[in-house]
């Protein structure tokens, strides 16, 4: 079933697809998956959008889903823009199929199961982020990190409210409110799965409000226990993304309204 994350600029809603999987790698000479599986990891992903596998430690970008099936590319950086190899663009065609996959040159084996969507009610959130090299984000946002580079492109991301997100060695965050340009909040985490105990010691949490955020930014200092001359500006909160529907909820929708349509027809004769 498809489902998942799409970066975009996040100036203005959009329509996304969110794929929930369990991809498991193994060993490059076992050619049937029966061993054990050298890494596995839950993903949950923006179709065409440049995701992080903490398990294979490499980006990649799912291009297709569906209920059956997964196609997906391996990239070089968090700006997915280099062009994968024909043995870098691996075809998962069915649930528990071993299929061979080269992840930044490195040979392995794959297969996904779990195949599924979104859970219902999934939320969405855009938003753009810049780095200053100042305690209350008035510089030009040119300093280092660039966030690009930690998955965050200049024109902005859409992420999943409440998924844990990957940026750098030890840099983790996670959007856990998204109801308005001007409320939102964002924590910031020290460990993959973004648990309340992982949560950095200072500075953990940008929250807005229509009280404190009159232009829906908002700036947080020494973020991820950084020092006071770097901060982080999140602006261009869009929270009325919308999530597509599952391919089999359209085809349920289509035959309905067929059915309808053959009924209001008949009415007429």
């Amino acid at each position: 079933m498809k489902f998942t994350f799409a970066l975009l600029a996040a100036a203005q809603a959009a329509e996304f697809s969110i794929c929930t999987y369990t991809q498991k790698y193994y060993a490059s000479d076992d050619d049937d998956c029966s061993g054990d599986a050298a890494g596995d990891v839950d993903l949950v992903v923006l179709v065409d959008v440049c995701s992080y596998d903490s398990s294979a430690e490499a980006w990649f970008k799912v291009t297709s889903c569906s209920a059956t099936a997964v196609s997906m590319e391996w990239f070089d950086s968090a700006a997915c823009s280099d062009t994968p190899e024909d043995d870098q663009k691996t075809e998962y065609t069915a649930i528990d199929t071993c299929t061979a996959t080269d992840k930044a040159s490195t040979a392995m084996m794959g297969s996904i199961s779990a195949l599924s969507g979104a859970a219902d009610g999934a939320a969405l959130c855009g938003f753009k982020a810049a780095n200053h090299s100042n305690a209350d984000c008035a510089t030009a946002a040119d300093a280092d990190p660039t966030f690009p580079l930690s998955g965050i492109p200049d024109d902005g991301l859409t992420v999943i409210v409440d998924e844990c997100y990957f940026m750098s060695s030890a840099k983790f965050f996670k959007v856990t409110a998204c109801s308005a340009a001007d409320v939102w909040t964002m924590k910031y985490f020290t460990a993959a799965g973004c648990a309340s105990g992982d949560a950095v010691s200072t500075a953990a949490e940008l929250a807005c409000t229509a009280d404190t955020c009159s232009d829906g930014s908002g700036c947080l200092n020494a973020y991820f226990d950084n020092s006071d001359s770097l901060s982080i500006k999140i602006s261009d909160v869009v929270h009325d993304n919308t999530v597509a529907a599952d391919d089999e909820e359209e085809e349920a929708a289509a035959t309905i309204t067929a059915g309808y349509q053959a009924f209001a027809a008949m009415m007429y004769l």
